[in-house]
Parts: C-alpha cells; sequence; structure tokens
C-alpha cells in the first residue's frame, strides 16, 4: 500500500479526505528536519508540506522510494527542485488554493495605503488624534497598475472593478483581446504602466528583478504600492517612503468557509 507522509500541519477537512481515500496510508509527522527528515522520507512514497519544513538536497540524499512531494500551496522555494528531479521525484503545487485569500489580502493592504490605517493606527495608540494628516484618498477613479495578470492578478483586476477602480495591467501572457473583455488596460512597457497608476501591486515570481522593478516604480512616479513580501528575504524596497506591506502569506485562514481546493496540483 502507497505511504503518504503529511509534514506540515493540513486544515482537519483536508486530513480528513486523505484519510478516507481507500488503498493510502497517510501519516502525520510534523517538525522533521534534518536527519530526522531524511530518514522519514526513505520510508514514503509521497510527502504533502506547506511552508514550514525545508526539503533539501541532503533530505533527498539516497532516496529508493519516494515518487512525489506536494506542496498545499503556491511557492515551491522550500523544495531543492533540482535535487528532486535528479532523483526521479515530481514536485507539485495546488496554485488555486490560495487565490482568493491572496487577492483579499491585497485589497485589505490596498485599502490600509489609501486610508494610512497604519501609521494612523500608530499615532493614536501614541495618544495623539491628528486626523487631518491620514485623511487619504477613495479608490473609486483611480488607477491600479497590476503585473502579473495570472490567477491573483485577475482576481484583484475584479476586486478593483467592484471598487469602480480603473485597472491597468503589465502581462505579456494575456491577449489584448482577453484584457478588453476584462475592462484591463494592458501597458506596451513597464515605464508606460509606472507613469499612469495611482497604486501598484505586483504578482509575479519573487526575484531580484521584481524587486528592481518595484524600486524604479517609486522613482518613476507610481504613488502607492501595495506588496505581499516574503519575510524570509530581504526587501530593498522596506526603505522606501510609501509601500504598504505585511509579513505574511495570503494563505487561506485557518477555517476559509470549509472551502478546499477544487483542482487537482499542477505539476
Amino acid at each position: 500500500m502507497p505511504r503518504v507522509i503529511v509534514l506540515d500541519d493540513l486544515a482537519e477537512e483536508g486530513l480528513r479526505l486523505l484519510q478516507a481515500e481507500a488503498g493510502f496510508d497517510v501519516v502525520v509527522q510534523t517538525g522533521l528536519k534534518g536527519d530526522a527528515l531524511r530518514d522519514a522520507l526513505r520510508d514514503f512514497d509521497g510527502a504533502i508540506c506547506r511552508s514550514g519544513v525545508k526539503i533539501t538536497a541532503d533530505c533527498l540524499s539516497g532516496n529508493q522510494r519516494l515518487q512525489a512531494i506536494v506542496r498545499a500551496g503556491v511557492g515551491t522555494d522550500n523544495i531543492d527542485k533540482a535535487a528532486a528531479t535528479r532523483s526521479g521525484v515530481i514536485v507539485m503545487n495546488t496554485p488555486a488554493g490560495n487565490t482568493v485569500s491572496t487577492a483579499e489580502h491585497t485589497f485589505a493592504l490596498l485599502l490600509g495605503l489609501a486610508r494610512n490605517l497604519a501609521p494612523a493606527n500608530a499615532s493614536l495608540v501614541a495618544g495623539k488624534w491628528d486626523r487631518k494628516n491620514f485623511e487619504g484618498v477613495e479608490l473609486r477613479g483611480k488607477q491600479l497598475g497590476i503585473i502579473g495578470l495570472g490567477r491573483i492578478g485577475l482576481r484583484v483586476a475584479r476586486l478593483a472593478r467592484a471598487f469602480e477602480m480603473r485597472v491597468c495591467g503589465l502581462d505579456p501572457f494575456l491577449p489584448r483581446e482577453r484584457a478588453a473583455e476584462l475592462e484591463i488596460q494592458l501597458a506596451d512597457s513597464l515605464d508606460q504602466l509606472l507613469g499612469q497608476v495611482d497604486f501598484l501591486t505586483v504578482h509575479t515570481p519573487l526575484n531580484s528583478a521584481c524587486w528592481k522593478d518595484c524600486s524604479r516604480g517609486k522613482s518613476a512616479g507610481s504613488r502607492s504600492m501595495c506588496l505581499r513580501p516574503n519575510p524570509t528575504r530581504p526587501v530593498p524596497c522596506f526603505s522606501l517612503r510609501g509601500p504598504c506591506a505585511r509579513p505574511t502569506w495570503g494563505r487561506a485562514p485557518k477555517r476559509p468557509s470549509g472551502r478546499l481546493p477544487s483542482k487537482q496540483p499542477s505539476c
């Protein structure tokens, strides 16, 4: 019987689905690392993780049994994919699982940015009552720039239209005909996008080029940025004036109305 190890905490609903699946032996072992993780993986055919465990090349060394690693979420940075490939292990993720939560989190940051909620709250906690300095702006009629129009970017665009914002995007893979149907104005270049937006949100793979472009955004005239950084990495744009950020992923809450991803993991 194929054996599956769950390496991170999952929602009870998800565990029940796994354990109810006939023909699989599901074992939950969280908090493993180093030699303990390596030895455990050798006894299983599949592994499921979130971001709390790091599966390195050393963890996969000499493993003759493991066939697949599934990341319950989007990012797979905590898995050494090159080492997995060398070992013949398939790495998969569940890209649609957090789309709604991530988009909502983005808009929470956007609203906080528009209304100066973070500095206003800090001022109030300090015993001040300074309304004039934290007046903020309405979102209606403002231009939102979205870099990356995949699942999350398009969901953010949908929320923006509900707030009567104008949406401008940059994505080389979205056809102009489709963008027009979604009421999204496609920019021809990053410079064109940055010169016309009031707010900027980025939904692309996190790398040095991405952060360089964000810094260009502040210097090129875009007024506000709404960011969702990975807190385990240095973020140079934190030193800039204006970005609104929070040290967390836009992962689904513990109980997102019992909702589970409806699509199969993707390689």
